[in-house]
């Protein structure tokens, strides 16, 4: 027996050979040429495109194809006779039937000659970015109304890196304690209507194999009218003090786009701004008092009251967390040099310029914590330990914005916010 020539390209469109869905890569192997049956010096291929499509490559390879030729077509409605431009090429492919006609070097007519048919190519996508927007301001005094505290959107740049125009586009802003979006930051109300951000010019797959990258479509957007955002209201429980703010936008936050990639990445750009109260909440200790000698094994009694200096009430219901250590310095901290003893919740409101009285009664610690801290602290040969118990005001804890933290602790001066006392039995 003798082994025949195997084909695998169709000698006609009728009978093209089948590559499938447009979505990938795919290399075929054939020959051409060789033949003295003119109908036979083609080679036809099809594939389908089931929704719209990028053809990033179509090429063709081989050391002896000279001057073979490629050529695409598509029904169009109906079968046509005209091959695409190189720019038809490029362009978005609707969803149809499409041809791809080898024809052999003129001068190798009669010469079967091996090539290898490279084609590339996948579903149209859109791919937005928000790489920077600017605000009037970049600090803003809080108003107890939220009606008073906005700050205007003035530009904003954007860009399509995608193969498709993205159609309905709008962004949405957000206020955000840290930078990085989640379900803890607050959605503004506004949102930037963009409409349809053309797409930009897709990365290419040369007949070389390299490839030449794409271009993003960048479109920069004077705001006009002005973006107007809205704050919360300076007593909102979303400020903390202590927070690094930062306004964020976010391309489709509806996620409206269905074809949109690298949404997480690619879709948001932040800003900075510092937020201060107006005249805002200002806590501090005062009147602290407790029981001077406890036993270890004891129980603290006594009471605290904070101070509103400021000029906008704590609401009832605010979660206030004042934390109670034992240090045997003047200087309470919470760094982990003093014994944490307790954390009281006050939910009383604090009216502005006012104060609320809240008591305590609570045994020592008794766990390993507690029981190392007595023995590496206490005098050698001593059962007891002076020192003194404090109150520290975490107002960054309870998140809410404090227009002075510098005074939520240490104010020197028993009484106010600590008291002297000595733990006995050790």
């Amino acid at each position: 027996t003798k082994k025949q020539p195997q084909f695998t390209a169709g000698t006609s469109r009728s009978n093209a050979f089948d590559l499938g869905v447009l979505d990938g890569s795919g290399s075929f192997l054939d020959t051409i040429g060789g033949t003295s049956i003119t109908t036979d010096r083609q080679d036809w291929y099809k594939f389908k495109v089931e929704i719209p499509s990028l053809l990033t490559g179509l090429s063709l390879a081989g050391t002896s194809i000279g001057s073979t030729k490629i050529d695409l077509y598509s029904d169009r409605g109906s079968l046509s006779n005209t091959p695409f431009t190189e720019a038809e090429s490029l362009a978005v492919l609707q969803a149809g039937t499409y041809y791809v006609r080898i024809t052999p070097d003129s001068t190798k007519l009669s010469t079967r000659t091996p090539y290898t048919l490279n084609v590339t190519g996948r579903l149209g996508i859109t791919n937005l970015k928000a790489n920077r927007f600017t605000i009037d301001k970049t600090s803003l005094a809080l108003d107890v109304n939220s009606a008073n505290n906005k700050v205007n959107v003035t530009a904003f740049q954007l860009e399509n890196n995608g193969d498709f125009a993205a159609n309905g586009v709008t962004v949405g802003y957000y206020i955000s304690r840290d930078g990085v979006l989640d379900a803890t930051d607050k959605r503004l109300t506004n949102v930037t209507t963009v409409g349809t951000v053309a797409r930009g010019i897709a990365e290419k797959v040369n007949a070389n194999g390299t490839i030449t990258p794409g271009t993003p479509n960048i479109v920069n957007l004077p705001v006009s009218p002005t973006i107007t955002l809205e704050l919360p209201g300076a007593n909102d429980p979303f400020w903390s003090s202590g927070a690094n703010y930062q306004i964020i936008a976010v391309i489709d936050p509806d996620r409206a786009i269905t074809n949109e990639t690298k949404r997480d990445d690619n879709a948001i750009a932040s800003t900075a701004i510092t937020v201060t109260k107006a005249g805002g909440i200002d806590l501090t200790g005062n009147g602290f008092t407790s029981n001077t000698s406890v036993s270890k094994t004891g129980t603290v009694t006594g009471s605290f009251t904070i101070q509103n200096l400021g000029g906008v009430a704590l609401a009832a219901g605010q979660s206030l967390k004042v934390k109670l250590y034992f240090s045997k310095d003047a200087t309470v901290s919470s760094s982990g040099s003093d014994l944490f003893l307790k954390e009281i919740v006050v939910t009383k409101p604090i009216p502005a310029n006012g104060s609320v009285t809240e008591n305590f009664s609570f045994a020592l610690p008794t766990d390993d914590d507690a029981t190392n801290y007595w023995v590496d602290n206490k005098p050698a040969g001593s059962t007891q330990l002076a020192g003194f118990i404090g109150m520290i005001i975490d107002t960054a804890g309870s998140n809410i914005l404090d227009s002075n933290v510098g005074n939520n602790q240490n104010q020197v001066q028993d009484g106010k916010d600590r008291i002297a006392v000595t733990i006995t039995g050790l």
